[in-house]
C-alpha cells in the first residue's frame, strides 16, 4: 500500500538523519519525501510528534522543528479532538493496524484546514516505533459539502414557502372559480381559470416530488395513460393558444401506458408554453408520438426561429437563456425538464423542425 511504501521511505530517511551519512541513494529518497504532495508525520508511542516532512510549512505555515516533540493533537480543532484521540489512541494501544480520521488542523496564521489523516501502525518497527501519518488536504471537499448542506436548507425553506404561503391563494381562486362556473357554465374564461388553478394546486402538492427530481433523487411512479396526460395538457392551453392565434395539432398513437409520476406532465407543459411564447409567428404547434420497442417518443414541434446548433444542448442547462428579441427564455424551465426526464430513465433534446422551427423531444420507457 501507499502507506507502507511511505513508511519505508520515512524509515530510511530517519536513519539517514540520525547517522548523518548521506549517499546518493539516500539523498534521492530524502528528496522524494520532501516532494511528496501530502504531508508525512510520525507519532511516537508516547503520543509526541517525532517527524514532520518539510512540506508541512507550505500547507500549514509551521516549520517541522516547531511541531516535533509536541503532543500530536495540540493543533487539532477542539470539536474534533475526541474523535482524533480515540482513533490514534486505538493504534497506539496496538488495537488497529490502519485507521483514517477527518479533522480540522490549526495553521500558524490561526486558520484551520480540513485534513484526512491515514494512520498506519508501525509500533513493532524498531526504527520508528510509532504511527506513520499521511495527511491529505480535503478543505475544498469539506467546503463543497457545507455549501450543499446550506443549499439543502434553502431548498427546504423555499418548499415551505411554496407549500404554505402560495397554496392558500391558489385554493381561494380554485374555490371561487368553482362556485362561479355553476352560475356561468358556458363561460370559457371561468372554465380555464378553474382548470388552471386546479393544476396549480396539483403542482403545489407535488413540490416535494419536483424537488426530488430536480436534485436527482428517486421519485414515486405509477401506471399512467400517456394519451390522457397529453390531452389534459393540451386542453389546459386552449385559452393561451386562442390568444396567440395559434393552432395545435395532435397526432397521438394508440394509447400507451407509461410507468411515471404525474409530474411528467410538466415536460409537455413546458414545451407547449415555450412554443406559444417564442414561436407564435409560426402560427402552429404539432405534437406527435412515436412508438419504439421499449420506449415512446413525444415530440412538440414549432415553426418559429430555429435554435442554433451550438445552443441545442446548452438550453437544457441551468441558467442558460437564449435571446429572443427583447425577451430571454428557455432557461431554468428546460433544466428542470431534463431532470424530470432523467428521473424517469428518459432523455430530452431539441432538433430542427422542417421547414423551420424546432422539435423538442422526450423519450421515456413504456409498458407493453
Amino acid at each position: 500500500s501507499v502507506s507502507y511504501f511511505l513508511s519505508d521511505l520515512v524509515r530510511i530517511t530517519l536513519t539517514t538523519y540520525t547517522e548523518k551519512q548521506l549517499n546518493n541513494t539516500n539523498a534521492k529518497q530524502e528528496a522524494l519525501i520532501k516532494n511528496i504532495s501530502d504531508v508525512i508525520g510520525i507519532i511516537g508511542v508516547d503520543g509526541l510528534m517525532k517527524f514532520k516532512s518539510p512540506n508541512i510549512e507550505k500547507w500549514f505555515g509551521w516549520k517541522p522543528e516547531e511541531l516535533i516533540g509536541k503532543e500530536t493533537w495540540a493543533n487539532v480543532h477542539a470539536d474534533d479532538l475526541e474523535q482524533v484521540q480515540a482513533t490514534f489512541g486505538a493504534i497506539l494501544q496496538n488495537d488497529l493496524a490502519v485507521a483514517t480520521a477527518e479533522y480540522r488542523y490549526l495553521c500558524k496564521n490561526g486558520d484551520y484546514k480540513w485534513i484526512e489523516a491515514t494512520a498506519t501502525n508501525l509500533i513493532s518497527d524498531k526504527n520508528i516505533n510509532g504511527i506513520l501519518l499521511n495527511y491529505h488536504d480535503i478543505t475544498e471537499r469539506k467546503q463543497a459539502e457545507e455549501a450543499l448542506l446550506e443549499s439543502n436548507s434553502i431548498r427546504e425553506l423555499l418548499l415551505d414557502i411554496i407549500t404554505h404561503d402560495l397554496r392558500n391563494p391558489a385554493g381561494n381562486i380554485y374555490a371561487l372559480s368553482e362556485a362561479a362556473r355553476k352560475d356561468l357554465p358556458e363561460n370559457k374564461f371561468l372554465e380555464a381559470i378553474y382548470t388552471s388553478s386546479g393544476h396549480l394546486i396539483e403542482v403545489f402538492n407535488q413540490t416535494t416530488i419536483l424537488s426530488q427530481a430536480t436534485f436527482g433523487e428517486t421519485i414515486p411512479k405509477e401506471p399512467l395513460s400517456l394519451n390522457k396526460l397529453l390531452q389534459e395538457t393540451v386542453d389546459e392551453f386552449a385559452s393561451a393558444l386562442s390568444a396567440a392565434e395559434m393552432d395545435l395539432v395532435v397526432a397521438i398513437s394508440p394509447d400507451l401506458i407509461i410507468e411515471a409520476n404525474p409530474l411528467i406532465r410538466e415536460v409537455f407543459k413546458n414545451y407547449i408554453s415555450n412554443a406559444i411564447k417564442y414561436a407564435r409567428d409560426g402560427k402552429r404547434i404539432e405534437i406527435e408520438t412515436i412508438i419504439e420497442d421499449q420506449t415512446v417518443i413525444v415530440c412538440v414541434k414549432d415553426f418559429g426561429k430555429t435554435i442554433a446548433k451550438a445552443d441545442r444542448d446548452r438550453i437544457f442547462e441551468r441558467r442558460a437563456q437564449l435571446e429572443n428579441g427583447k425577451e430571454k427564455g428557455r432557461g431554468l424551465g428546460l433544466a428542470i425538464v431534463k431532470r424530470i426526464a432523467e428521473a424517469h430513465d428518459g432523455e430530452v433534446w431539441v432538433e430542427p423542425n422542417k421547414p423551420r422551427g424546432n422539435s423538442f423531444g422526450l423519450r421515456i420507457p413504456h409498458l407493453k
